[in-house]
């Protein structure tokens, strides 16, 4: 490189170095500012992220425990914890189930009424989101069936046509007429066959005792089931 390319270069860095001393003079403090608030959001979100595994945590927690307890018969303790879920995660994934379970735990402890009102809640809380929707509507029906036919009926026919609930709505129905004073026997086969037609096929726990129903009410069992009398009698009510 000659002396004169030389020259030029030096008077380039002192120019690039005047040019960055301006700016910097012009807007260094909106830089600072600017570096603060990346870092203090970066902090933030990082915080944030902790808080909410922390909370998740805690919530899973809850419901786990609601669940140990609810399996050892110990209501009060389940009633506490799933309330307690509820009152201070009610916006949180795990309320729709924590008010599924609650309702099972009013049931137990005598409280069919509350139990009630607490799924009529998830299915207004659940709007879009059929499965827990239809779930509620399905145990809101079987606690009501003991009670008021026609609310069980409301509930039922509030649940989707493509729901997976449709099977055991279906039976339930069937059910209900048996109860009837002229034990609608015909209507009730008639439910229980449309049940076992449904797609995708029903579980088979559930195949098995709509089977059991067919064959109590002395109607024909479909050539591409299995055989009831291969399948372990049990009183299914």
């Amino acid at each position: 490189m000659g002396q004169e390319d030389i020259v030029f270069q030096e008077v380039d860095e002192q120019l690039e170095a005047e040019q960055l001393t301006r700016f910097l003079r012009q807007n260094g403090k909106w830089i600072i500012v600017g570096f603060v608030i990346f870092f203090a959001g970066l902090v933030a979100y990082v915080l944030w992220g902790e808080h909410r595994t922390r909370q998740d945590q805690a919530i899973s927690d809850l419901y786990v425990s609601a669940g140990q307890a609810m399996a050892g018969k110990r209501w009060d303790v389940a009633e506490a914890n799933l309330k307690k879920l509820l009152a201070d995660h009610a916006r949180h994934g795990y309320s729709s189930l924590a008010r599924l379970q609650l309702a099972r735990v009013l049931v137990e402890t005598g409280r069919s009424g509350e139990a009630l009102r607490q799924l009529e809640t998830l299915v207004a809380e659940a709007g879009d989101m059929t499965p827990f929707r239809d779930a509620a509507l399905m145990q809101a029906a079987w606690i009501a069936a003991d009670v008021d036919v026609g609310q069980a009926r409301s509930h039922l026919a509030r649940i989707s046509a493509e729901s997976s609930f449709r099977v055991m709505a279906l039976e339930l129905d069937g059910v209900m007429i048996l109860q009837e004073p002229d034990g609608g026997k015909e209507r009730a086969l008639a439910k229980f066959r449309q049940a076992l037609d449904t797609r995708p096929a029903p579980p088979e726990g559930i195949r098995q005792r709509l089977l059991r129903r067919v064959e109590r009410l002395g109607g024909p069992v479909p050539a591409d089931q299995t055989p009831v009398n291969q399948i372990p009698a049990r009183d299914e009510g």
